[in-house]
């Protein structure tokens, strides 16, 4: 049984990239009729009354199997506000930029966090390899073929989304630090709460007044992003990190980034220059670089 729970893992963590990466598609929909703190606020609301009941059968079925963590509500509350501080400022900033790019673009764009997060952990006094060092480098050169304009600059969406992609890296620390000391699903509906309230308080000051004539426009983006992206695939993460070694959590997950890619191809008919392609191949390559000697390490430690 014990082998399986990777594999689990894995498979729960390639679903999340699915749904993840052909989210991009919807939001790219919203974003011609609302606003990024609009979208998010209703994004974030839905996935919120979406974890509510599965939080709370959650929580009956690990009391009744003796497994409930006894976790105090300073604790909870804590972690809430600063999981949902570290998905509020990703989100903001993606939304954003998906306005002025295309969602293939901002799948790939934003899969740099997995790049982003050895980076992070300079901060923490934590070396980075050789990969890392050369991952970044092929992931520049990379970034720079897929965002560079025929005036040579770097468009306002792609930067806006690479700002995401950092304080994404950021929620991805954040998640693994509660991982393990909160239900997961408990963790994601109060990460989500805190979200939409930041959100709903930026639409105030920025974005209203609101027309809702707009808002119902994005009911099945909305609705999906809402109970699918936000609500199942954000309660499932911390689940499937769980069981998956970080390597390869990280790898199943750069997927969303493919993902995003062939939605954008076949929802919105979004089409790439040759060179775009190219930086497409070359981040992703990067991405899974950046993972290999983690993966290498844990492939030897099975096998001994």
């Amino acid at each position: 049984m014990q082998q399986k729970k990777p594999i689990r893992g894995i498979l729960v963590l390639l679903l999340i990239s699915v749904i993840w990466g052909s989210t991009f598609t919807v939001q790219d929909m919203a974003a011609e009729h609302i606003g990024p703190f609009t979208f998010n606020f209703f994004r974030y609301l839905v996935g919120t009354v979406t974890l509510i009941p599965v939080a709370a059968i959650a929580q009956a079925v690990r009391r009744r199997n003796g497994t409930h963590e006894k976790v105090g509500k300073k604790t909870l509350v804590t972690a809430a506000i600063i999981s949902g501080l570290a998905l509020f400022a990703p989100a903001a900033f993606q939304q954003a930029g998906i306005a002025y790019t295309s969602s293939g673009k901002a799948g790939f764009i934003t899969a740099m966090y997995i790049v982003f997060v050895p980076l992070l952990g300079l901060f923490m006094k934590k070396k980075a390899g050789l990969a890392v060092w050369i991952a970044v480098a092929v992931s520049g050169v990379g970034l720079w073929l897929l965002c560079m304009t025929e005036r040579l600059t770097v468009g306002k969406g792609e930067l806006l989304v690479l700002c995401s992609a950092v304080f994404w890296a950021v929620q991805i620390l954040v998640i693994d630090t509660y991982a393990d000391k909160i239900n997961c699903f408990v963790l994601a509906c109060g990460e989500c709460f805190v979200c939409a309230v930041l959100s709903g308080v930026m639409m105030a000051i920025f974005e209203t007044p609101v027309v809702m004539a707009d808002v119902l426009r994005c009911t099945v983006p909305v609705l999906y992003s809402g109970v699918l992206s936000c609500g199942i695939a954000f309660a499932l993460q911390p689940f499937g990190q769980k069981d998956a070694s970080p390597a390869a959590a990280a790898i199943a997950m750069s997927l969303e980034s493919v993902f995003a890619a062939v939605a954008g191809f076949f929802i919105l008919g979004e089409r790439m220059t040759a060179r775009e392609y190219i930086g497409c191949v070359l981040m992703f390559a990067a991405v899974i670089l950046v993972q290999l000697p983690e993966f290498i390490a844990g492939k030897k430690e099975n096998m001994a």
